[in-house]
């Protein structure tokens, strides 16, 4: 079994992929689940870091698992998280196993995209920070028990979701040249992300081996939420069958 990396999705923390890393664990797989820069503290705190500082904190947490494994890495990425897998595999392809990308917010509204630039460039121009949007209806969870211990942030840092839409556009870009067996999976229930996002990723996507599963009693956060057991059953097969687990050099 070789090492998975999961990665948690904007304004979350490991909490998002908790369910699945444990699972994986348990089947033998060495696994890893960091708290991304920013997160896990306040909105100002995430506000104060940047898309580059997400991938950076991802991609040190990578090459750390493939140091500590000597094998390439699967990486299990949940809403931002998938983003973050997409650009890794893009941009190291010969450490990347398999991907399990779940709900990636690869596509916004024009509404949206307008929304946050304006309020950006208000909030730069006169120099305000801490400018949020509060979260509507919580954590996008269908399971009432498991949202009420989502430790997630209940707002939105402007200058964070700047940050993450330039992240959704580069990770777009990289989708057709991803060659990495991938399973993209999605909730039907998603207040956050369209199922029609999922199915063009699952489309256009590079790789050779692209699996779908979407959910019929789940919203955006699938590894915790009513499916869990049949995402993490889900991925354990799928890395069983179409993961690449072959030697890596070590950094040093």
């Amino acid at each position: 079994m070789g090492p998975v990396l999961c990665l948690h999705g904007f304004t979350g923390t490991p909490f998002d992929v908790e369910a699945l890393a444990r699972a994986l664990e348990s089947r033998g797989h060495l696994v890893a689940a960091p708290t991304l820069p920013g997160h896990g503290g306040s909105v100002d705190d995430l506000a104060a870091t940047t898309a580059d500082d997400w991938l950076s904190g991802a991609d040190a947490a990578l090459t750390r698992l493939a140091d500590a494994s000597g094998t390439r890495v699967a990486i299990a990425g949940a809403s931002m998280g998938a983003l973050l897998a997409l650009r890794l595999a893009r941009r190291r392809p010969d450490t990347i196993a398999a991907l399990i990308l779940m709900a990636a917010p690869l596509r916004w509204r024009a509404i949206d995209r307008a929304r946050v630039e304006v309020l950006s460039r208000v909030a730069a121009i006169f120099g305000i920070r801490g400018w949020t949007i509060p979260k509507t209806g919580g954590v996008d969870i269908a399971d009432s028990a498991v949202r009420a211990l989502a430790p997630s942030l209940n707002a939105f840092p402007i200058a964070g979701l700047h940050h993450l839409i330039a992240l959704a556009d580069a990770a777009g870009a990289d989708v057709p040249f991803i060659t990495a067996p991938a399973l993209i999976v999605h909730g039907r229930l998603d207040r956050t992300v369209s199922l029609d996002v999922s199915e063009e990723l699952a489309s256009t996507i590079g790789s050779s081996i692209v699996e779908r599963l979407w959910l019929d009693d789940s919203g955006h956060l699938v590894a915790v939420d009513r499916d869990r057991n049949a995402v993490a059953e889900r991925a354990s097969a799928f890395l069983a069958h179409h993961a690449v687990w072959t030697r890596v050099a070590v950094s040093t």
